[in-house]
């Protein structure tokens, strides 16, 4: 799929090093770059590009949000 060049700058700052530290490991660089230039939000009101945010234990609960499904594709 090709896209479009941003219509404006992308205005979502994330500091890497921190992410890379929380999950213990770096975010994959075409997703680094992809941030930096068109930033967080929605492709064609269907996909959703998030804001990647530091690694924090998963509460405790039924299991069904995505920090127990992340932490659960961690061990596989």
């Amino acid at each position: 799929m090709l896209l479009m060049p941003p219509v404006t700058d992308s205005d979502t700052v994330v500091d890497w090093d921190e992410i890379a530290e929380s999950w213990g490991r770096a975010f994959p660089a075409a997703y680094q770059r992809f941030i930096a230039i068109y930033g967080a939000g929605m492709i064609e009101d269907y996909l959703v590009i998030g804001t990647p945010e530091p690694w924090v234990d998963p509460p405790d609960g039924d299991g069904a949000d995505m920090r127990a499904g992340t932490a659960f594709a961690r061990v596989l």
